[in-house]
This record gives structure tokens, sequence and C-alpha cells, in this order.
């Protein structure tokens, strides 16, 4: 459908480059993989707003190995789409 109301995105689809380059784009858009905004809103962070601007970066730091880590589990497990009926993403 979308290849008809947008005949130029079919080129952009079938530009290897372009798919390298934006390969996790291209697994969200086939469902392949999950989008990183989706991974990311299942880490919370607990801060207060009183809280040191060292201590706000440690928390990132923290987090950001977190969603790494996530990433990677749900990525991998995603690969296997047998898996996928049993894991629990949302």
């Amino acid at each position: 459908m979308w290849s008809i109301v947008r005949p130029d995105a079919v080129s952009v689809v079938n530009d290897k480059q372009l798919r390298r380059s934006l390969a996790r784009y291209f697994d969200v858009m086939e469902n392949k993989k999950l989008a990183k905004f989706v991974i990311a809103k299942r880490l919370s962070a607990s801060y207060d707003r009183k809280d040191s601007t060292e201590k706000l970066w440690q928390l990132h730091e923290n987090l950001a190995r977190e969603y790494l880590i996530l990433e990677r589990k749900i990525d991998t497990k995603l690969t296997y789409p047998k898996i996928w009926k049993r894991i629990d993403l949302f």
C-alpha cells in the first residue's frame, strides 16, 4: 500500500547502503526488532529533583549500561520467532 502512496520510498527500501546504515530502523519497520524507545521505557529511573548533577550522570551511566544489556537480551530472543510468544515484552 505505502509503495503506491510513496513510490519514491521504494528506492529507499531497496538501497543496500542505506539498509546497512539504518539496520535497526529497517528491522523495526519490518517487525524484526523493537524500537529503542519501547525497550527504554521498561527501565525506571528513581531520582530526586534535588540530586546533584554528578549523581544524575551516575544514574544515567548505570541506566545506559542496563539498557544495553536489556537490548541485547531482547534482540537475541527476537531473533528466534518461536520464542516470541513466550516473551513478556510489555
